[in-house]
């Protein structure tokens, strides 16, 4: 939410990135889709937009990609920060409060077709892109949760990400800055909703 507004991914039919106007309850594109897989994650007081977008390259003339870019909205100009082959970069970020970086997803496959991923973080004031939790099963590190501060990301953890049974889930704190990951709790949980 920014200045009374909400946004929101839209995926049906490819539209984009949707803006609610809470006062008025007006609906409106902010950003328009121009691939099949798509996530956008606004960062206003930069006037920036984190965007993943990504093809599968299933159909004829088409390339299976995933690409992580920032555009400027003031001008439209697009800078690629990360890419690979279709969901490689998973559609989900989560940006500071600040907007001084943002998270998002990475997977790979090993060589049994097994899915791995990690979270990795984009500093805007470095440019530099970093792996913040190890690899592991995909479901393992959890994409969405709390930003306690602009270097303190609280998530889940699955510690036996290779069964994916949810009950098996921990609290964790990511320090950003020192590329620390500490359980919150031995209490198990199930789920951690963001607010």
């Amino acid at each position: 939410m920014e200045d009374g507004k909400l946004y929101f991914n839209d995926i049906d039919r490819n539209q984009g990135l949707k803006v609610l106007d809470l006062e008025t309850k007006e609906v409106r594109l902010f950003d328009q889709a121009q691939a099949f897989g798509y996530g956008a994650f606004p960062m206003l007081k930069s006037n920036l937009l984190v965007k993943v977008e990504g093809e599968t390259g299933d159909m004829s003339g088409q390339q299976s990609t995933s690409v992580l870019s920032l555009t400027d909205l003031s001008d439209g100009s697009k800078k690629i920060l990360d890419s690979g082959r279709w969901a490689d970069i998973q559609p989900f970020a989560s940006v500071a409060p600040d907007e001084s970086k943002f998270i998002y997803l990475r997977t790979r496959l090993d060589n049994q077709g097994r899915a791995f991923g990690s979270l990795h973080l984009y500093d805007l004031s470095s440019g530099k892109l970093e792996q913040v939790t190890p690899d592991s099963f995909v479901n393992s590190y959890n994409i969405h949760g709390y930003w306690l501060d602009n270097d303190n990301f609280i998530t889940t953890v699955n510690e036996l990400g290779d069964n994916y049974d949810g009950y098996n889930n921990y609290l964790v704190k990511i320090d950003l800055k020192e590329g620390l990951i500490k359980k919150m709790s031995e209490q198990k949980i199930h789920r951690f909703i963001q607010n």
